[in-house]
Protein backbone atom coordinates (compact mmCIF):
# COMPACT_ATOMS: atom_id res chain seq x y z
CA UNK A 1 0.00 0.00 0.00
CA UNK A 2 3.15 2.78 0.59
CA UNK A 3 3.73 1.99 -3.27
CA UNK A 4 0.03 2.57 -4.22
CA UNK A 5 0.25 6.03 -1.82
CA UNK A 6 2.87 7.09 -3.73
CA UNK A 7 1.48 6.79 -6.92
CA UNK A 8 -1.68 8.74 -5.82
CA UNK A 9 0.34 11.44 -4.18
CA UNK A 10 2.32 11.59 -7.12
CA UNK A 11 -1.11 11.94 -8.94
CA UNK A 12 -2.30 14.47 -6.52
CA UNK A 13 1.12 16.93 -6.85
CA UNK A 14 0.19 16.39 -10.88
CA UNK A 15 -3.57 17.90 -10.41
CA UNK A 16 -2.34 20.55 -8.14
CA UNK A 17 0.21 21.90 -10.99
CA UNK A 18 -2.71 21.10 -14.22
CA UNK A 19 -5.46 22.33 -12.31
CA UNK A 20 -4.52 23.55 -8.47
CA UNK A 21 -5.56 22.84 -5.20
CA UNK A 22 -9.08 24.15 -5.55
CA UNK A 23 -10.45 22.19 -8.61
CA UNK A 24 -12.78 19.38 -7.92
CA UNK A 25 -10.47 17.10 -9.67
CA UNK A 26 -7.87 17.77 -6.89
CA UNK A 27 -10.52 16.74 -4.44
CA UNK A 28 -11.13 13.39 -6.44
CA UNK A 29 -7.65 12.72 -6.16
CA UNK A 30 -7.53 13.36 -2.51
CA UNK A 31 -10.58 11.17 -1.99
CA UNK A 32 -8.66 8.53 -3.59
CA UNK A 33 -5.50 8.58 -1.23
CA UNK A 34 -7.53 9.10 1.21
CA UNK A 35 -9.05 5.82 0.53
CA UNK A 36 -5.35 3.78 0.20
CA UNK A 37 -4.77 5.64 3.49
CA UNK A 38 -7.61 4.51 5.53
CA UNK A 39 -7.09 0.59 3.50
CA UNK A 40 -3.55 0.91 5.30
CA UNK A 41 -4.79 1.79 8.65
CA UNK A 42 -3.36 5.46 8.27
CA UNK A 43 -6.44 7.27 9.71
CA UNK A 44 -5.28 10.28 10.67
CA UNK A 45 -3.98 10.92 7.21
CA UNK A 46 -6.64 9.35 5.79
CA UNK A 47 -9.20 11.99 7.56
CA UNK A 48 -7.26 14.54 6.42
CA UNK A 49 -7.38 14.06 2.94
CA UNK A 50 -10.99 13.55 3.32
CA UNK A 51 -11.83 16.71 5.04
CA UNK A 52 -9.70 18.53 2.13
CA UNK A 53 -11.90 16.64 -0.29
CA UNK A 54 -15.13 17.60 1.34
CA UNK A 55 -14.32 21.12 1.77
CA UNK A 56 -13.36 21.61 -2.00
CA UNK A 57 -16.30 19.64 -2.84
CA UNK A 58 -18.76 22.11 -0.78
CA UNK A 59 -16.91 24.87 -2.32
CA UNK A 60 -17.02 24.52 -6.38
CA UNK A 61 -20.19 21.89 -6.06
CA UNK A 62 -22.28 22.51 -3.85
CA UNK A 63 -23.83 21.16 -0.54
CA UNK A 64 -26.57 19.47 -2.72
CA UNK A 65 -23.95 17.38 -4.88
CA UNK A 66 -23.30 13.76 -4.56
CA UNK A 67 -19.77 13.80 -4.74
CA UNK A 68 -20.29 15.89 -1.87
CA UNK A 69 -22.31 13.10 0.10
CA UNK A 70 -19.66 10.85 -1.28
CA UNK A 71 -17.42 12.93 0.57
CA UNK A 72 -18.92 12.94 3.84
CA UNK A 73 -19.30 9.02 3.84
CA UNK A 74 -16.17 8.30 3.57
CA UNK A 75 -14.49 10.76 6.21
CA UNK A 76 -17.62 9.31 8.30
CA UNK A 77 -15.86 5.99 7.95
CA UNK A 78 -12.80 7.61 9.67
CA UNK A 79 -14.39 9.06 12.29
CA UNK A 80 -15.72 5.37 12.70
CA UNK A 81 -13.14 3.78 12.86
CA UNK A 82 -11.42 6.49 15.69
CA UNK A 83 -14.64 5.39 17.86
CA UNK A 84 -16.18 9.20 17.04
CA UNK A 85 -19.10 7.88 16.35
CA UNK A 86 -21.37 10.46 17.01
CA UNK A 87 -19.65 12.62 14.29
CA UNK A 88 -20.00 9.93 11.73
CA UNK A 89 -23.41 9.51 11.89
CA UNK A 90 -24.24 13.19 12.08
CA UNK A 91 -22.27 12.85 8.59
CA UNK A 92 -23.60 10.14 7.28
CA UNK A 93 -27.31 11.28 8.24
CA UNK A 94 -26.93 14.46 5.94
CA UNK A 95 -25.13 12.52 3.45
CA UNK A 96 -28.67 10.21 3.16
CA UNK A 97 -30.66 13.41 3.11
CA UNK A 98 -28.39 14.31 0.19
CA UNK A 99 -29.06 11.41 -1.84
CA UNK A 100 -32.81 11.37 -1.29
CA UNK A 101 -33.19 14.84 -2.42
CA UNK A 102 -30.76 13.86 -5.25
CA UNK A 103 -32.04 10.15 -6.15
CA UNK A 104 -35.28 9.98 -4.51
CA UNK A 105 -36.33 7.04 -1.70
CA UNK A 106 -35.73 4.43 -4.33
CA UNK A 107 -32.18 4.42 -5.85
CA UNK A 108 -29.13 2.06 -5.13
CA UNK A 109 -27.46 5.23 -3.78
CA UNK A 110 -29.70 5.94 -1.41
CA UNK A 111 -29.50 2.44 -0.16
CA UNK A 112 -26.07 2.54 0.10
CA UNK A 113 -26.02 5.50 2.02
CA UNK A 114 -28.49 3.73 4.48
CA UNK A 115 -26.51 0.43 4.95
CA UNK A 116 -23.55 2.78 5.97
CA UNK A 117 -25.86 4.73 8.67
CA UNK A 118 -26.54 1.24 10.13
CA UNK A 119 -23.53 -0.19 9.66
CA UNK A 120 -22.07 2.91 12.09
CA UNK A 121 -25.22 2.07 14.42
CA UNK A 122 -24.69 -1.34 14.82
CA UNK A 123 -20.82 -0.92 15.89
CA UNK A 124 -22.16 1.81 18.35
CA UNK A 125 -24.55 -0.82 19.95
CA UNK A 126 -27.60 1.28 19.00
CA UNK A 127 -29.55 -1.96 17.43
CA UNK A 128 -33.45 -0.40 16.89
CA UNK A 129 -31.97 2.68 14.93
CA UNK A 130 -29.99 0.34 12.49
CA UNK A 131 -32.85 -2.37 12.33
CA UNK A 132 -34.98 -0.61 10.14
CA UNK A 133 -32.50 1.43 8.16
CA UNK A 134 -30.71 -2.37 6.95
CA UNK A 135 -34.82 -3.20 6.27
CA UNK A 136 -35.00 -0.57 3.84
CA UNK A 137 -31.63 -0.90 2.36
CA UNK A 138 -32.78 -4.50 1.28
CA UNK A 139 -35.99 -3.74 0.20
CA UNK A 140 -34.67 -1.03 -2.10
CA UNK A 141 -31.52 -3.06 -3.48
CA UNK A 142 -33.94 -5.75 -4.09
CA UNK A 143 -36.61 -3.45 -6.33
CA UNK A 144 -33.74 -1.71 -7.67
CA UNK A 145 -31.03 -4.65 -8.27
CA UNK A 146 -30.85 -8.02 -9.98
CA UNK A 147 -31.61 -10.61 -7.12
CA UNK A 148 -28.16 -11.93 -6.89
CA UNK A 149 -26.41 -8.53 -7.48
CA UNK A 150 -23.53 -8.31 -4.65
CA UNK A 151 -25.08 -5.33 -3.12
CA UNK A 152 -28.00 -7.39 -2.65
CA UNK A 153 -26.86 -10.09 -1.38
CA UNK A 154 -24.28 -7.64 1.23
CA UNK A 155 -27.49 -5.86 2.46
CA UNK A 156 -29.09 -9.41 3.00
CA UNK A 157 -26.04 -10.53 5.16
CA UNK A 158 -25.81 -7.49 7.31
CA UNK A 159 -29.56 -7.63 7.96
CA UNK A 160 -28.65 -11.57 8.93
CA UNK A 161 -25.82 -10.49 11.15
CA UNK A 162 -27.98 -7.73 12.71
CA UNK A 163 -30.97 -10.35 13.72
CA UNK A 164 -28.28 -12.74 15.44
CA UNK A 165 -27.23 -9.95 17.61
CA UNK A 166 -30.31 -9.27 18.79
CA UNK A 167 -31.49 -12.41 19.25
CA UNK A 168 -34.24 -12.48 16.62
CA UNK A 169 -32.41 -16.41 15.09
CA UNK A 170 -35.41 -17.66 13.36
CA UNK A 171 -35.73 -14.45 11.26
CA UNK A 172 -31.97 -14.36 10.38
CA UNK A 173 -31.76 -17.70 9.68
CA UNK A 174 -34.65 -17.77 6.91
CA UNK A 175 -32.50 -14.58 5.74
CA UNK A 176 -29.46 -16.80 5.51
CA UNK A 177 -31.00 -19.68 4.14
CA UNK A 178 -31.95 -17.08 1.20
CA UNK A 179 -28.47 -16.24 0.46
CA UNK A 180 -27.41 -19.61 0.33
CA UNK A 181 -29.82 -20.01 -2.70
CA UNK A 182 -28.59 -16.99 -3.77
CA UNK A 183 -24.49 -18.44 -3.80
CA UNK A 184 -25.52 -21.95 -4.92
CA UNK A 185 -27.11 -20.45 -8.03
CA UNK A 186 -24.30 -18.23 -8.71
CA UNK A 187 -21.86 -21.01 -8.32
CA UNK A 188 -23.98 -22.99 -10.70
CA UNK A 189 -23.14 -19.82 -13.03
CA UNK A 190 -19.72 -19.37 -12.37
CA UNK A 191 -20.57 -16.29 -10.50
CA UNK A 192 -19.83 -16.04 -6.43
CA UNK A 193 -21.60 -13.20 -4.83
CA UNK A 194 -19.38 -11.05 -2.76
CA UNK A 195 -20.64 -9.99 1.09
CA UNK A 196 -19.54 -7.20 3.31
CA UNK A 197 -20.25 -3.59 3.82
CA UNK A 198 -21.00 -1.24 0.92
CA UNK A 199 -19.18 1.64 0.67
CA UNK A 200 -20.18 4.96 -0.99
CA UNK A 201 -16.82 5.81 -2.83
CA UNK A 202 -17.77 7.03 -5.64
CA UNK A 203 -14.31 7.79 -7.70
CA UNK A 204 -13.19 4.21 -6.66
CA UNK A 205 -15.98 2.69 -8.06
CA UNK A 206 -15.79 4.33 -11.52
CA UNK A 207 -12.20 3.29 -11.64
CA UNK A 208 -13.44 -0.69 -11.08
CA UNK A 209 -16.40 -0.08 -14.32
Amino acid sequence: MDQAAALFEEALFSYQRCVGMGHPSYAAALNNLGLVHRSSNRLDKAREAFEKALEIRKHHLGPENAHVATSMNNLAGVLRDQGQFHKAIDLQEQALRIFKRRFGDEHASTATAMNNLAYSHKLHGDFEKALPLYEQAVGIRGRCLPPRHPDHVASLHNLAELLLAMGQTERATAIQQRILSIIEESLEEGQAPAEGEAKVTTEQQQQQQ
